[in-house]
């Protein structure tokens, strides 16, 4: 693949972004699979993660007005269609996020330049057809502009189903990861119930665990840790139940946010039981990590692809996210349960890897270019 060209066109990439599938796919195609990567991006900031996170990964910066393109599709579509005019020829494999109907036009339009070139567009949850378009023609179009582009993929197999059944077209499920693929120490784990994210914030729905946790404190000898920057609601909100049962003071730990990934990484390790009971929430990295670390998870039902994190039901409990009393008997019976770290481990390793992941997505470019050279043969 030393020959292959691999472009991301993502243009609101900050240096968080760089950790994070945007930035994680085009450097680990290029370091494990052998491609010359390039993340195409307005600049943002300053990326100091170039120098620890994704050493050797090439940024190219285009022109333009960054709070305008993120306020304007047409004006983001425009700027990238320039781009692409300029550059269709020193790109082989054109990686676009998400899928909206400026992005398949992009794709149409790179192809038209370069026939041989490689569309790979990542979706996300986000993307709902009906929702874009409500009329038969406009869907009609939809399916038309898809019908070009090589490789699409989505973040949870239900996803992949709703979408694929839309424009009648395979939708390859790929998620996000992380890349730190560890060994840990079973035996460091504690009674612990882990939540890790905004505290507070309405859709993390952060006080309902808080409420399950104070239902049960008295009949087990588990702590809670909740992890991550408050809101002020929030702290006012934890200093109340404090001052109404002072013995959970020394049982609810809040630790404040936590920005190193190696110290967050040692709470995972510690805890057994991870609780996301989130009124809303796509693909979250949090997730994966603490399953990665051999967590068993809570999860509510509005966490997505919450099937594809619990294996189906086997390694993890689903709730309602606004049933204190469900998330409370659920807590309850995890203190009873026996608990398979490695198990848990092993099957974040083998889907939420990014190496496993990119491997996937370097199958699926190689299987397009023995398709077209069958056709060209």
């Amino acid at each position: 693949m030393a020959n292959l060209k691999f472009v991301t066109l993502f243009p609101f990439t900050s240096n968080v972004e760089l950790a994070k599938d945007v930035g994680m796919i085009p450097w680990i195609m290029q370091n494990n699979y052998g491609y010359k990567s390039k993340l195409v991006t307005i600049k943002n900031g300053e990326y100091p993660y170039l120098a620890t996170v994704t050493k050797n990964l090439e940024l190219e910066f285009i022109d333009g007005n960054y709070d305008r393109a993120i306020n304007s599709s047409k004006y983001e579509y425009l700027l990238l269609k320039e781009y692409i005019k300029n550059n269709f020829k020193n790109i082989d494999i054109l990686n676009i996020y998400h899928l909206s109907i400026y992005h398949l036009l992009l794709c149409n339009y790179y192809k038209h330049f370069n026939k041989s070139g490689i569309c790979y567009i990542k979706s996300d949850f986000s993307f709902d057809p009906k929702k874009v378009w409500k009329h038969w023609w406009q869907r009609l179009i939809l399916r038309i502009l898809a019908k070009n582009i090589d490789i699409i993929s989505s973040e949870s197999l239900i996803s992949c189903n709703e979408i694929g059944r839309f424009l009648n077209k395979e939708i390859i499920n790929i998620p996000n990861g992380y890349l730190q693929k560890k060994d840990y120490d079973f035996t460091k784990k504690e009674n612990i119930f882990l939540n890790v994210g905004r505290l507070g914030s309405p859709e993390k729905n952060t006080e309902l665990i808080v409420r399950a946790f104070t239902k049960i404190h008295t009949k087990c000898n588990w702590n809670l840790y909740l992890v991550g920057p408050m809101t002020e609601k929030f702290k006012d909100y934890i200093k109340e139940i404090y001052k109404m049962n002072s013995d959970l003071k020394s049982r609810i730990y809040v630790t404040g946010n936590i920005e190193n990934k190696n110290k967050l990484m040692t709470y995972y390790e510690k805890s057994k039981v991870f609780i996301m009971p989130s009124k809303h929430e796509n693909f979250s990295l949090a997730v994966v990590e603490a399953q990665s670390a051999g967590n068993f998870l809570i999860l509510s039902n509005n966490v997505k692809p919450h099937d594809d994190f619990t294996n189906y039901g086997k390694y993890g409990i689903v709730i309602p996210s606004d049933d204190d009393n469900r998330l409370a008997a659920a807590m309850i019976k995890c203190t009873k349960m026996n608990f398979t770290y490695s198990l848990y481990k092993n099957y974040a390793d083998e889907n939420f890897n990014w190496l496993k992941i990119c491997g996937k997505i370097n199958q699926n470019i190689l299987k397009k270019l023995r398709e077209d050279d069958l056709q060209k043969g």
